[in-house]
C-alpha cells in the first residue's frame, strides 16, 4: 500500500502483539480500527522510531526551498508538482 501523505510504501511495524502501517519514507504511522488504543496500553513504542532519510536541517530545506522556486519560476511546474519531484529526488538520492 502506499502512503495517503507522501506515496512512500507502507511496510508493517509489529509493535508486541499489534501490526501497524508505517511509511518507509515519512514514517507516518496509520492504524486499522481498534488498532491506535491496543497500542496505547502499551508502555514503549520503540518500533515506531523515525523510519526513512533524516528531516534536512535549515541549511538543506533553504536549498530545497530555492531549487523548487526555481522549478516553479524556470520550468513552469506547479508548486506541488515541483514538491512532488523534490520528494522523488530526495528519496532517491536517501536509497544510495
Amino acid at each position: 500500500m502506499k502512503c495517503v501523505k507522501c506515496d512512500g510504501r507502507l511496510v508493517t511495524v509489529r509493535v508486541d502483539d499489534v501490526d501497524v502501517d508505517q511509511c518507509d519514507r515519512c514514517g507516518g504511522v496509520w492504524f486499522d480500527a481498534h488498532e491506535l488504543e491496543r497500542v496505547l496500553g502499551r508502555g514503549h513504542l520503540t518500533p515506531l522510531a523515525r523510519r526513512g532519510a533524516p528531516r534536512p536541517d535549515d541549511d538543506a530545506r533553504q536549498k530545497i526551498s530555492v531549487v523548487q522556486q526555481r522549478l516553479v519560476t524556470e520550468y513552469g511546474y506547479d508548486e506541488h508538482s515541483a514538491k512532488e519531484a523534490l520528494s522523488y529526488v530526495t528519496t532517491l538520492l536517501a536509497q544510495e
